[in-house]
């Protein structure tokens, strides 16, 4: 499928919504549970997909197997990982976690190589998928003396919620019926509300009065940028281009998520972490490579030099 220009910027928009959940994210772990956080951000972001599915005309799906489909995006795109990283932002600071997400991208490669017929490896892809998984390992690298448990289990656990969004990613260009962007999203977050709404509401809520302004701001943020406008540009541009390309925003969330961690956060990050953001970011540049594009530049420059 064809990448017009305007995807390009939906691509852009999204990764600076993405980027800014993660500084919100932080800031909402303060007061709630990370399960709290996933709940009212999916249950805000349903509410306002609604009104713009009832708008233009909300299709259900009508076949079981659409149903499963849609929970099983729910799961992968939502519940799964909205409650991961939550629990690791806890426990690490925002850009860490982002630059960790940023690992998406690759393990798209590797799942599109082996669960579709059109988007194979290449050898530049490959080299994509090695500079990337560096990156990990150099931002998983120890910041003392030690490599202790409670620095390796929220990077483990990052990284698995990006492993989460490609296996959702993956799904929604396999429903058989046409319901559109609207009904598509607010089925998902309605399924993820359902999902969550008992583990939630199980970790108390009364004590919500006495939550800082900025939580409350944060999670509010979440569930109406974070998710509900994010989700219906991710699901548009999946339906349009594929999940591969929308993969990629992955690489440019980390710079944003940086940029806004630095300048609401006063987060300072190690050497290591700007080296693993390089790392990324040159991924992303050589997957966009092609083997045969190459060898149509250099037999042109060779034809310029003949002539």
């Amino acid at each position: 499928m064809q990448v017009k220009a305007q995807h390009f910027l939906l691509i852009l928009i999204l990764a600076i919504v993405w980027g800014t959940s993660f500084t919100a994210v932080k800031v909402a772990v303060d007061d709630f549970t990370p399960v709290q956080i996933a709940f009212i951000r999916v249950l805000i972001g349903a509410i306002l997909v609604m009104a713009v599915a009832i708008f233009s005309k909300i299709n259900l799906p009508k076949k079981l197997v659409n149903w499963s489909l849609l929970l099983l995006i729910a799961l992968f795109s939502n519940v799964i990982p909205f409650s991961l990283i939550g629990w690791a932002s806890t426990r690490s600071d925002s850009s860490t976690v982002s630059i960790l997400m940023s690992t998406s991208p690759i393990f798209a490669l590797v799942v599109a190589h082996f669960f579709t017929s059109d988007d194979r490896f290449t050898p530049f892809k490959l080299l994509s998928v090695l500079l990337g998984f560096t990156g990990v390992v150099v931002l998983s690298l120890p910041s003392g003396d030690s490599l202790s448990s409670g620095e390796l289990l929220p990077k483990i656990a990052t990284l698995l919620a990006a492993l989460s969004y490609v296996i959702a990613g993956m799904l929604p260009r396999k429903l058989s019926e046409n319901l559109g962007v609207p009904s598509i999203t607010c089925t998902v977050l309605c399924l993820s509300s359902i999902i969550l709404a008992p583990i939630a509401i199980g970790q108390n809520f009364s004590t919500i009065a006495s939550y800082s302004n900025e939580s409350i701001i944060a999670v509010l943020y979440l569930g109406a940028f974070s998710t509900a406008l994010a989700l219906l540009i991710r699901y548009s541009l999946i339906l349009q281009v594929g999940y591969t390309f929308v993969s990629y925003t992955g690489f440019l969330v980390p710079v944003f998520a940086v940029i806004f961690g630095a300048l609401l956060l006063h987060e300072e990050l190690g050497n290591n972490a700007y080296i693993a953001l390089l790392l990324v970011l040159a991924a992303l540049a050589v997957s966009r490579l092609s083997t045969a594009k190459l060898a149509d530049l250099i037999a042109s420059k060779r034809g310029s030099k003949t002539q």
